[in-house]
């Protein structure tokens, strides 16, 4: 059992892969002394015994049995490599993370295909509260996936934050918000403007407010319990202020200059025959949404501090 056997090789990497996944936690250092330290001296013993069983019994195998014996010790080796492999990938939960991305055995709660322009929306609702969605707009394909959950059951309005997509140039997490209708769908955002991007917005110019709504988004690494949203708003005066006030900004000052809060206003505006979707948040930045793309905002004006639940870091 030679121990650069490239099947001992896959032996270590499946204990790898099982060390990771069983460990005791906070102890993992340990059960892998100790699992490698096992593993070696069965290797070891084997090697060993393998040696002196075959310098026992090799004068009495005629040549043919001898190779029958080595094909089928051979054939047990690749079928043992094999499990390893396998073993070694679901330690490191790759099946789970394969089977979660196809979505392998989901029942489905809903589909929506919606088409507006030259793009087509393609939305799948699982019953488990993920999603699917891929984005067919101008010869390129987006597709994106995380969970959903109803805001409105009574006005049939839900919610979906995207947790992961290939498109580089949206914020994750990101929340967006749709309404169930006759039609199927109503897109809040993104594909019924497919010829416009949230670059020809121009905040300090003339717009009119047609919806507001408010909403919270789940920041990971917050305690989002600690901040009460119910008692936070805006009017519609107050929101037209913030906007002609604020400047545009690049994601890396978006990070550093401003406040991340889970209370958000989904706020719906119209300038120049074209709807926005901007998303006021009471850290005291703002999102403009259009077609996938996001650009961001912040308030620098001192006036407009008191309207959020937190100033600006310094």
């Amino acid at each position: 059992l030679n121990i650069a056997n490239p099947f001992i090789f896959f032996f270590w990497f499946g204990a790898l892969g099982f060390v990771g996944k069983n460990a005791v936690p906070g102890e993992i250092l340990e059960s892998t002394i100790v699992f490698f330290s096992g593993t070696f001296i069965t290797i070891f013993s084997t090697d060993v015994l393998k040696s002196f069983i075959g310098g026992k019994i090799k004068g009495f195998l005629k040549p043919r049995k001898e190779i029958l014996v080595n094909k089928i010790v051979g054939l047990l080796l690749v079928t043992f490599g094999i499990i390893l492999i396998f073993r070694t990938l679901s330690g490191f939960g790759f099946f789970e993370q394969l089977r979660s991305n196809l979505h392998w055995g989901k029942k489905i709660e809903a589909q929506y295909n919606v088409t507006a322009g030259k793009s087509t929306l393609y939305l799948t609702l699982f019953e488990d509260k993920t999603f699917k969605e891929r984005i067919d707009a101008r010869g390129e394909t987006y597709i994106s996936s995380g969970n959903w959950h109803f805001t409105d059951s009574i006005n049939h309005v839900f919610e979906i934050e995207i947790l992961k997509s290939n498109l580089d140039t949206i914020k994750i997490p990101q929340i967006r918000t749709y309404k169930i209708d006759y039609r199927g769908i109503t897109l809040y955002t993104d594909t019924s403007l497919a010829a416009y991007s949230p670059n020809g917005f121009i905040n300090d110019a003339n717009f009119s407010i047609k919806e507001i709504n408010k909403s919270t988004v789940r920041i990971p690494n917050i305690n989002n319990s600690e901040i009460d949203c119910n008692g936070w708003s805006l009017n519609a005066q107050q929101i037209t202020n913030v906007i002609n006030q604020s400047k545009h900004i690049e994601s890396e000052v978006w990070e550093n200059d401003f406040s991340t809060v889970p209370c958000m206003l989904n706020v719906q505006i119209e300038q120049a025959g074209v709807l926005y979707q901007i998303q006021v948040n009471a850290g005291g930045w703002l999102s403009v949404n259009v077609n996938d793309s996001t650009i961001y905002y912040g308030n620098y004006n001192n006036e407009n501090n008191g309207l959020f639940l937190k100033d600006r870091q310094k």
